[in-house]
């Protein structure tokens, strides 16, 4: 099984605090059930500026405490979907991930993380 992530991996994308954005997960092949999940820092700029403080002044390495992985709700056999609130400026990243209740191994949308500029509103 292979799962397609929307906005597809790799992407650099500018959006502004107020603004909404929807992440989509299409399964593939053999579906089996279980969940899909956003793994994301998006909401966490004040942890994630903390952890930078931290590496910097005591040389200590970030923890990646900022990341977190929100559930996505099932839309029906093949397609998972979740809306997010941006609430805050800053650079974070985010991937989608599905997980089979059959305990086997998640799988990861193939390609590199999307990239979200969250700018402030004008």
């Amino acid at each position: 099984m292979k799962i397609k992530q929307f906005p597809e991996t790799g992407k650099h994308l500018i959006r502004y605090t107020g603004d909404t954005m929807e992440f989509q997960v299409q399964l593939t092949g053999k579906i089996v059930p279980g969940k899909a999940f956003l793994c994301t820092n998006l909401g966490n700029a004040a942890i994630r500026r903390a952890e930078i403080i931290e590496e910097v002044e005591e040389r200590i390495t970030a923890g990646g405490a900022d990341w977190s992985d929100i559930p996505m709700q099932k839309i029906n056999d093949y397609t998972f979907s979740i809306r997010l609130a941006l609430t805050e400026p800053g650079h974070f990243e985010c991937k989608c991930s599905f997980v089979p209740d059959d305990g086997s191994e998640t799988v990861w949308a193939e390609g590199h993380n999307v990239h979200i500029n969250v700018e402030p509103a004008a």
